[in-house]
């Protein structure tokens, strides 16, 4: 069995929860709430952020696992919303500095 929790409107899609997603709802048993989180994700553009920007998702794939979730982390847990708003294609979060 696997626990699938609640979903903040902000956190990270990973590719497995993805096809775990796509699995659920190909066979019927996707409540109202956990679809009404996937349409919030692909409103908010959380569902696919990498695909906006042309080789981003090669570049971030490059990336080990653990500089990926911390590279995410970063953003998602920034307290200012300009500085979570602030993530450029042309340089990882985790480099990036605010004023």
């Amino acid at each position: 069995m696997l626990w699938l929790s609640p979903r903040k409107p902000t956190s990270v899609w990973s590719a497995p929860n993805k096809v775990r997603v796509a699995r659920v709802m190909a066979a019927g048993l996707m409540h109202p709430a956990g679809l009404a989180k996937v349409e919030l994700a692909r409103k908010n553009g959380s569902w696919q952020a990498l695909a906006a920007v042309a080789g981003a998702r090669a570049h971030f794939d490059a990336f080990p696992a653990t500089a990926k979730k911390a590279g995410l982390e970063w953003v998602r847990q920034a307290k200012r919303p300009e500085t979570r708003g602030a993530v450029s294609p042309s340089r990882p979060a985790w480099r990036r500095t605010t004023s």
